[in-house]
């Protein structure tokens, strides 16, 4: 099985992602440092959590301790993983206070 983490807000605001994919987020580590629900859909394990705007941007803080190891360090994830960052950066800067962010741990191979 695979995991990828997914970022969402329902908000709209020009040039502002909805839906963002941190590649080097630490799936296994949010599982146990979040309260998450998981449903089972189309045969696939899901978990999801809603945050708050502090909530998440103290997740996103913590989770750049990721963001330069392994084969995040090599040179084309460093490309994909700063055009990330950008879009997060302005993901953040986008929220209200009383936005709400979904955090999503999918299951995309079994």
């Amino acid at each position: 099985m695979a995991y990828a983490v997914q970022v969402r807000t329902e908000f709209e605001r020009p040039g502002v992602d909805q839906s963002i994919e941190p590649a080097w987020w630490n799936y296994k580590e949010l599982l146990g440092d979040l309260n998450f629900s998981r449903k089972r859909i189309y045969g696939s394990t899901n978990y999801m959590c809603e945050l708050n705007k502090e909530t998440f941007i103290d997740v996103f803080l913590d989770q750049m301790k990721y963001l330069d190891k392994g084969v995040y360090a090599l040179g084309d994830w460093k490309k994909v993983n700063a055009n990330t960052m950008n879009k997060l950066s302005r993901f953040i800067e986008g929220l209200g206070e009383l936005d709400k962010v979904e955090l999503i741990i999918y299951e995309w191979e079994s």
